[in-house]
């Protein structure tokens, strides 16, 4: 079986205290969190589920990943 972890909200806040759940005053979402496969020296799953609504963009707008990514479908 194959894991995909879905690109959403998904993110990892590496400042996260798990003793007293708390995060860093500081800390930006979207310039700080990362996704797991970023933390690991190998990706904990097979692959990154993105939907086409995201990759082509909403309405007329650019998508959210650029010419230079890779795409596989099944």
């Amino acid at each position: 079986m194959k894991f995909f972890f879905p690109d959403s909200q998904d993110f990892v806040d590496e400042s996260f205290d798990f003793v007293s759940e708390t995060r860093s005053d500081l800390r930006v979402r979207q310039r700080d969190d990362r996704y797991p496969h970023e933390l690991f020296h190998e990706a904990p799953y097979d692959g990154v589920l993105v939907s086409k609504a995201v990759v082509d963009g909403l309405g007329g707008g650019t998508g959210k990943y650029s010419g230079t990514g890779s795409c596989v479908s099944a």
